[in-house]
C-alpha cells in the first residue's frame, strides 16, 4: 500500500536558501587591505595547520591552511596580528607596512591552555579539577548517524554508548554505570538550554562536546546531574571570515550478522521430534518437498542513507553569524522503517556595543519517523520455514503455528507514520561592566510537536491474524520546556599569583505536555488524504486526552580560584526546588568541593623530573540529584473505570479510585560522589594520560511499591529506599606526534564498573518478562541491578536413574534439563533460583588511530565491553511449534548424546528462567574505518575552493562476539529490564562516501 508521507518538505527548500544567502551577505566584513604569510613550527620547520591569526584587540581573523598559509583582510589603524595554536606559545606580531609575513612559533610543552566548557561557564584544561573529556568536532561526524552522541562510542572513558538499529533511534547513554532503577539517561545541555533528548541536532552543527564524569563537574546542574551531564556548543562565525561550506554523504545499511536458523528439513525433523515428545501427533510424516524461506530475507533489506548540510559562516566586527540547512535520509534495514529530518540552524551574535552583546542560537527540526510493527522482527525468528509468505494466487499466506506472518504484517500495518516539528533555541544578552564582572540573561525553549497517524486497512490471513474493520487512530503530542537564566560572572588575575573566577544565578525551568488520541472504524482505503477520523464510523469510536506539568527553581554559585599557578580550588553549589517531589522536601541542596596540584609547576618538580611535562592531582566530593519520576509522583493519583453497581434492581454507576497513594516526604534521589585522579604528560605532552577512581553512592531510590493490603487500597505509592553504589576506574592514553609530513594520534580509553546495590527495602522483580510465572530479572542487595534471576542448568538427565539419583523440578523426565539444588534439600523449587547473570558489562574500552601524510588521511576506532550477560529471551518463548535457533540440533536424542541441549520439546521444564538462555554479551567492534584525500590548497584554490577532502567510510564493519544473535548490543532504558533481547532490531553496518569542500 501507499505510504502516508509529507516528504514535501523539499518543496520550501528554496525560500531556506535564499534565507541563508540574505544571512551570509548581511555579515560581510568591509576591509581596505589583504595581508598574507604562512605559519611554521621553530622546531621542525613544517607548516602549523590550523592556527589562529587575528588583529589583536579584536575578533576578526582567521586560520591557516593544510599548507600554514593563511590571507586575510585588515582595516586602517590596525597594529599587531597575534598568532596562537594549541601547543605552542602565542607570538604578536607588528603589521607596519608588511603585506606577507613569515611566522615561527615556538612549541609550548604544557599544551594545557586548551579552553573547555563547563557549566555556565569555561575553563582552561590545566585549570580543572573535575574529570570532564571533550570530544572535538571531527570526531563527532565520523560516524553517520541521525544522533551525534553515537560518535562518543568508544571515545569517552567512563561512557558506554549503546547503539540502536532503527532509523533515528537514539543511543541509550550510561555513564560510569548505573545509579538508579529509574531514568538513568544524561542531561543534555545545549547551547544553554537543558533537555532530555538530542534527537532533533545534526553532528556537523556541533562545534565541541564536552562529557561531565563527577560530582565537581556536575554538580552544579544539581538534581538533573545525577547520570552525568553532556555540554553541546554547537558552531558559530568567526569575525573577519566568510565561509560556504558543503559537506555530506551518500552511503548503504547491511545487516552485518544473521541469526543461524535451521533449514525446512532441520525445522520439520525437530517439529516431528518436539510432537513425540509430547504425545501429539507429527506435523511432517513426509520430510520431502518442504519449502525452505528464510524469513529474514522476507523483512530484511539493504538500505540506503544520506546526508547533505550548507552552511554559511563569518561575520564582521559588530556581527557573527553561522546559518546551516541540513537534510539526512535514513531507511531501516527493517523494511518499511524510515527517518527523515529536514533542519535549520541559525547562530548570531551582535555585539551592540562595546559592553553590550545580544544573541540567539535557532534551531528548527522538521522530522519524518515511519514505523513498522515491534514484534515483525521476532515473528520473523518464530515463523517455520516450511511455511511461503505468499500463495499460488497472490494472496498472503496464512502460519501454520500461532506466529503472524511478518510480509503481510509489513504489507498491511506500516502506514504507522509520525510527524514531527521540533524547534529548540536560546536568546541572550550579555552586559561587562566595572572591568570584572559580566551579567547574562538566557531564555531557552524546546517545542517538540508530533502527529501520529496509524491506519491498519481491513484483511484477513488467517483467523489469528486479521483486521475485520478497518482502523484509524490518531495521536496528537505537544512537549513545551521553557527556561529563564539569570547569570553573574567575575573574572579577577591579582597580580602574577592569583587568578578567581566565579559564577552566581538564578534559574527557573517549566515543563508541559499533553496528549490527545482518537480512534474510528471502517475508514475507507485509498488515498491517505482521506484518512481522517470524520471519515470513519461514529460507533465504537474511541478518544483520550491527558496533560502534565512541572516546575524547577534553582540558585546555583560556583568558585574557582588558581594560586601560583599550582594550586587549584572548585567549589559550587546548587540549590533545586521542584514541584515533583513532597511538600515537605521541595527544596535540596547539591554542593561540592574539589582540590588540584598541578605538581610538576614545583620547582624541585621541574629541576628532577624533566621528562614529565605535566603532572597534575586532583580530588573531588559532591552531592548531585536524580529527579528523573512521575510529575505527579508525590501525590494521590485517581483513576476512573471502577465501575459499582448499587440498588434494587441493581444499577450500575461509574466509580473511581485511588491508584497511587500520597507521600508527602518523597525527596530526591541522592548521589554522593568522590573522584581521585590525576594527569600527566610525557615527551613534552606528546604521550599524555588521565586517570580517575570514582566511588559514587546513589541514596533515597526512587521507587514505586505496592501498599500493603490492610489499608484497604490496590495501589501504589513512590518511596525512597535503598542504595546503589557504583565504583572503578577510568584511564585513558593518547600519543600524538609529527615526523615531517607525517602526523599521527593513537588513543585507548578503558573504564571498569561494580555495580552493586547495599540496601533495598524489598526485592525488585521486573516484570517486562514473565515464563511460567517467574520473572526473569531481579534487583536485591548484594547484586547489581537487574541481575538476571533463574535455575542453574547442571546437565540432562540421561537416564530413568537420573531422575530418582538426582533433585529433579516436578515432571521433570529423561533427556530434559536438571537444575542445582541450591539449598541441598532435594527438592528443585522457588528456592533453587539464584542469580545466573549480570546485564551490565564491568568493562568498558575503546581504541583508536588516526594519521595525516600529504593530504591523506585514515582513522581506525574499535569499541567494546566484557562483563555482561544477555537472556537470549526469543529463544525461550515457544508460543507454538516455531523455528529453531541451529544450537537445537546439538540436542539430546538419548543417552549420552548431550549434556546441554535438552530433548526437543515445546514447552515444560526446559523452558523455565534458566541459564540455559544466558549468552555473553562481550564484543569487540571495528566501529569506523575512513579514508580521505584532501586536495592541494594549491589546486582547489584555482576553482576558488579553500578546502576539498573527499573520503569513504565503513561503519560497524567487524563484530568480535560470541553472542548467537544480531547484535550483542542488548539495553533497555530500564535498568531493571536490561539485557534481555525479544528481537532487538539489527545494528547495520554503514558503507558510506562523502565529500566536505568549502568556498
Amino acid at each position: 500500500m501507499r505510504k502516508f508521507t509529507f516528504r514535501g518538505w523539499r518543496k520550501h527548500v528554496p525560500w531556506l536558501l535564499c534565507l541563508l544567502i540574505f544571512q551570509f551577505q548581511t555579515g560581510l566584513a568591509q576591509a581596505q587591505q589583504v595581508i598574507s604569510g604562512s605559519v611554521i613550527s621553530s622546531t621542525d620547520q613544517e607548516p602549523i595547520i590550523g592556527a589562529n591569526v587575528v588583529v589583536k584587540g579584536t575578533s576578526r581573523g582567521t586560520v591557516t591552511d593544510i599548507n600554514g598559509a593563511f590571507s586575510m583582510e585588515i582595516e586602517e589603524g590596525d597594529l599587531m596580528l597575534e598568532v596562537s595554536y594549541i601547543g605552542f606559545k602565542n607570538q604578536t606580531v607588528e603589521i607596519g607596512n608588511q603585506t606577507v609575513f613569515d611566522i615561527s612559533l615556538q612549541e609550548n610543552v604544557e599544551q594545557l591552555d586548551e579552553i573547555v566548557v563547563v557549566g555556565y561557564g569555561v575553563q582552561k584544561k590545566k585549570d580543572l579539577t573535575g574529570a570532564v573529556s571533550t570530544i572535538d568536532a571531527e570526531a563527532l561526524t565520523s560516524v553517520p548517524s541521525a544522533n551525534p552522541t553515537d560518535a562518543l562510542q568508544g571515545k569517552v572513558s567512563g561512557v558506554q554508548v549503546v547503539q540502536q538499529g532503527q532509523p533515528g533511534a537514539a543511543p541509550v547513554i550510561r555513564i560510569r554505570g548505573v545509579g538508579t532503577t529509574g531514568d538513568a539517561s544524561p542531561l543534555y545541555v545545549v547551547d544553554g538550554m537543558l533537555l532530555d533528548d538530542i534527537s532533533y541536532l545534526s553532528a556537523n552543527d556541533i562545534k565541541s562536546m564536552q562529557v561531565l564524569k563527577d560530582a565537581s563537574a556536575t554538580a552544579i546542574y544539581g538534581s538533573r546531574g545525577a547520570n552525568g551531564v553532556i555540554i553541546i556548543t554547537t558552531k558559530e562565525g568567526v569575525k573577519g571570515t566568510s565561509n560556504v561550506n558543503y559537506s555530506g554523504y551518500v552511503g548503504f545499511q547491511n545487516v552485518q550478522k544473521r541469526i543461524d536458523m535451521v533449514n525446512g528439513q532441520q525445522y520439520a525433523t525437530l517439529a516431528n521430534e518436539s510432537a513425540v515428545n509430547t504425545g501429539s501427533e507429527i506435523p511432517f510424516p513426509d520430510l520431502e518437498g518442504l519449502a525452505n524461506t528464510d524469513w529474514f530475507d522476507e523483512v530484511l533489506e539493504v538500505a540506503p542513507m544520506q546526508n547533505h548540510q550548507l552552511s554559511f559562516n563569518g561575520g564582521s566586527e559588530k556581527t557573527t553569524y553561522n546559518v546551516s540547512l541540513s537534510y539526512f535520509e535514513q531507511k531501516g534495514v527493517v523494511k518499511g522503517s524510515e527517518y527523515d529530518r529536514l533542519a535549520l540552524r541559525i547562530n548570531n551574535t551582535y555585539q551592540v556595543a562595546d559592553w553590550f552583546k545580544v544573541g540567539h542560537n535557532l534551531q528548527f527540526s522538521f522530522i519524518t519517523e515511519d514505523l513498522v510493527p515491534g514484534n515483525v522482527l521476532q515473528n520473523a525468528y518464530m515463523m517455520a520455514p516450511t511455511d511461503v509468505p505468499k500463495n499460488a494466487d497472490g494472496s498472503f499466506a496464512a502460519s501454520s503455528t500461532n506466529v503472524a506472518n511478518p510480509a503481510a504484517q509489513l504489507f498491511y500495518e506500516t502506514n504507522n507514520e509520525t510527524r514531527r516539528l521540533w524547534t529548540v533555541g536560546t536568546l541572550f544578552g550579555e552586559i561587562s561592566f566595572l572591568k570584572d564582572f559580566r551579567f547574562k540573561t538566557n531564555v531557552g525553549w524546546e517545542i517538540n510537536g508530533s502527529k501520529n497517524r496509524n491506519y491498519v486497512p481491513e484483511f484477513l490471513v488467517s483467523p489469528t491474524q486479521q483486521n475485520l474493520n478497518s482502523r484509524l487512530t490518531i495521536t496528537n503530542n505537544l512537549f513545551i520546556s521553557y527556561l529563564w537564566e539569570n547569570t553573574l560572572s567575575y573574572y579577577k588575575e591579582i597580580g602574577e599569583d592569583h587568578l578567581i573566577s566565579a559564577v552566581a544565578g538564578i534559574t527557573i525551568q517549566d515543563f508541559h505536555n499533553e496528549s490527545l488520541t482518537g480512534t474510528r472504524l471502517n475508514v475507507p482505503p485509498g488515498s491517505e488524504d482521506l484518512w481522517y477520523l470524520d471519515a470513519g464510523d461514529q460507533a465504537g469510536q474511541t478518544n483520550g486526552n491527558i496533560a502534565n506539568q512541572s516546575s524547577l527553581l534553582s540558585y546555583l554559585a560556583r568558585v574557582n580560584y588558581t594560586l601560583m599557578d599550582k594550586y587549584l580550588l572548585t567549589a559550587s553549589i546548587r540549590v533545586d526546588g521542584s514541584s515533583r517531589f513532597g511538600e515537605n522536601n521541595r527544596y535540596a541542596a547539591f554542593p561540592s568541593v574539589a582540590l588540584g596540584w598541578r605538581m610538576s609547576e614545583e620547582s624541585f618538580f621541574k629541576d628532577n623530573i624533566g621528562a614529565v611535562s605535566n603532572f597534575k592531582l586532583r580530588g573531588s566530593y559532591g552531592q548531585i540529584g536524580n529527579d528523573k519520576i512521575g510529575d505527579y509522583a508525590s501525590q494521590a493519583t485517581i483513576s476512573t473505570g471502577f465501575d459499582y453497581t448499587t440498588g434494587v434492581p441493581a444499577v450500575r454507576r461509574p466509580g473511581s479510585t485511588a491508584v497511587d497513594l500520597p507521600n508527602p516526604d518523597l525527596k530526591w534521589e541522592t548521589v554522593e560522589q568522590y573522584n581521585i585522579g590525576f594527569e600527566i604528560g610525557f615527551v613534552e605532552q606528546r604521550l599524555t594520560a588521565e586517570f580517575d577512581y570514582y566511588n559514587r553512592t546513589s541514596t533515597d531510590l526512587l521507587v514505586s511499591v505496592p501498599v500493603p493490603a490492610n489499608t484497604g487500597f490496590d495501589a501504589r505509592q513512590t518511596v525512597n529506599i535503598g542504595e546503589v553504589v557504583n565504583d572503578g576506574i577510568d584511564l585513558s592514553i593518547n600519543w600524538d606526534d609529527t615526523k615531517g609530513d607525517f602526523s599521527y594520534h593513537v588513543g585507548a580509553n578503558f573504564s571498569t564498573v561494580n555495580n552493586e546495590v547495599t540496601q533495598i527495602g524489598n526485592e525488585i522483580i521486573d516484570g517486562s518478562l514473565n515464563f511460567g510465572g517467574y520473572n526473569v530479572s531481579l534487583t536485591r542487595v548484594g547484586e547489581p541491578i537487574g541481575s538476571f534471576y533463574g535455575y542453574e542448568v547442571v546437565g540432562v538427565n540421561q537416564t530413568t536413574d537420573d531422575l530418582t539419583q538426582f533433585a529433579q523440578v516436578p515432571n521433570a523426565e529423561v533427556g530434559d534439563l536438571r537444575f542445582r539444588d541450591i539449598n541441598g534439600d532435594d527438592v528443585i523449587n522457588d528456592d533453587d533460583r539464584t542469580i545466573i547473570g549480570n546485564p551490565t558489562p564491568t568493562m568498558v574500552f575503546g581504541l583508536n588511530f588516526s594519521f595525516d601524510f600529504k593530504g591523506f588521511d585514515f582513522a581506525m576506532d574499535w569499541a567494546g565491553q566484557a562483563g555482561n550477560d544477555i537472556y537470549n529471551g526469543k529463544k525461550q518463548v515457544r508460543p507454538d511449534i516455531v523455528n529453531y535457533e541451529t544450537s537445537f540440533l546439538n540436542r539430546w536424542t538419548g543417552p549420552n548424546t548431550s549434556n546441554s541441549e535438552p530433548r526437543v520439546t515445546n514447552s515444560g521444564v526446559n523452558y523455565n528462567v534458566s541459564d540455559r538462555f544466558i549468552e555473553d554479551g562481550s564484543f569487540f567492534r571495528l566501529n569506523n574505518l575512513s579514508i580521505g584525500y584532501t586536495i592541494n590548497p594549491d589546486v582547489s584554490e584555482r576553482f576558488y575552493v579553500k578546502k576539498l577532502r573527499v573520503y569513504v567510510s565503513g561503519t560497524n564493519l567487524l563484530t568480535i562476539t560470541d553472542y548467537s544473535g544480531f547484535n550483542p548490543e542488548i539495553i533497555s532504558t530500564s535498568p531493571i529490564a536490561n539485557g534481555i533481547d525479544l528481537g532487538t532490531y539489527p545494528v547495520p553496518s554503514i558503507y558510506s562516501l562523502g565529500i566536505d569542500v568549502t568556498f
